[in-house]
């Protein structure tokens, strides 16, 4: 693990950005991360498949949908393999009701 130390001593090659917690850009002259605001709840219990409108929303309060907030590929590409790697989950649980919802939702029933 990296000590406050190692981070200032690459300062010069590597960027960090506050986000709670540091994060090190791994490629140099990568673009800087978004802006993230610290007050921002919407994800506070995580993503779930229902934002991606692939469940039905359990609360009204929640009915988020990153599907309509994609502005380009990249971020369809992103939300496909978060989406994909969700479902995945489902089929490592070991629980035949998960597993078949995961089956369904690929569409391998």
């Amino acid at each position: 693990m990296d000590t406050q130390e190692d981070r200032n001593a690459n300062t010069a090659t590597d960027t960090y950005y506050d986000i709670g917690a540091s994060v090190r850009s791994t490629t140099p002259g990568s673009p800087p991360m978004q802006f993230f605001d610290r007050s921002d709840r919407r994800f506070l219990y995580g993503i779930e498949l229902r934002h991606f409108g692939l469940m039905p929303h359990r609360y009204a309060q929640d009915e988020i949908d990153l599907r309509a907030d994609e502005t380009d590929a990249l971020e369809t590409e992103t939300n496909d393999r978060i989406a994909l790697a969700l479902i995945n989950g489902k089929k490592n649980t070991g629980d035949k009701r998960y597993m078949d919802e995961a089956d369904e939702l690929m569409g391998e029933t």
